[in-house]
């Protein structure tokens, strides 16, 4: 596959488009979106390093991208999907608006995975949407997957095949609270969309999750009416006041 950039170029046109998969016939079963402690450890680590450091240079808030693996089983309808394992790939080529993955991290890395951790399964992928200010994310919708996003996860065929035709496309959307308050755990948007707060941080994780139609075309769950819900469980405490990275290192707003 030809690498493709990811980010928030298209953002305005979002759930615009019918073609490629994205939209038309809905799945005939629910997903259910599981990620174990470890991997959203790495996903928050990543996100908030390319956030608030970038990547050495002057540009800060850049996006970044990593890769998942795990595993998925199907009873009474519904697809389970547990991520074990998250690792960033350094090898991107990342930017405020955009991340351009390596096409041979994701080989590399699987054959890794495979030799240490044959019970696992390449997933799919994770990228970061990185915002302002509270109302830039509520402006833009920047929670949601762009039009981009969407395609370049239809055309993967990596990943497609890797994960048995049921891939899997995390974004977390992270922005600074201008104040910081009590928060007692993960909250839905919508089923496929929670948001929780770490210091003075708000991150959002959306969930797609890849699928063949009746005549075998690859298709994926939409921002809006998903089958998908993420289950993050009763943790994620957050408490008033609190930072992460210090104090007077940028502005936002809550």
């Amino acid at each position: 596959m030809t690498a493709s950039k990811r980010g928030l170029t298209t953002r305005r046109k979002r759930d615009s488009i019918l073609q490629r998969g994205i939209g038309g016939t809905e799945p005939a079963m629910d997903y259910c979106l599981r990620i174990a402690d470890n991997a959203l450890e790495n996903m928050t680590l990543a996100a908030l390093e390319a956030y608030c450091l970038g990547a050495g240079g002057k540009k800060k808030q850049i996006e970044t991208l990593g890769y998942m693996w795990g595993v998925t089983n199907t009873a009474r309808g519904t697809t389970n999907i547990f991520v074990e394992r998250m690792s960033v790939s350094v090898s991107a080529r990342r930017h405020p608006d955009w991340v351009e993955p390596n096409d041979d991290a994701p080989r590399l890395k699987n054959e890794i995975i495979r030799r240490w951790s044959p019970h696992l399964k390449m997933l799919g992928d994770f990228h970061t949407h990185p915002y302002e200010s509270l109302s830039e994310v509520a402006d833009e919708k920047g929670y949601e997957f762009s039009d981009d996003d969407f395609e370049c996860f239809i055309d993967d065929d990596f990943m497609w095949e890797e994960s048995g035709n049921t891939p899997l496309m995390l974004v977390a959307t992270i922005t600074r609270l201008g104040k910081v308050r009590d928060s007692h755990g993960p909250t839905h948007l919508r089923s496929n969309i929670v948001a929780f707060d770490i210091g003075e941080f708000r991150i959002w994780l959306n969930a797609s999750v890849g699928y063949l139609d009746e005549d075998g075309k690859r298709r994926c769950t939409r921002n809006k009416g998903s089958p998908v819900r993420i289950d993050l469980g009763p943790r994620l405490f957050n408490f008033s006041g609190d930072r992460v990275f210090g104090s007077g290192n940028g502005s936002g707003n809550g």
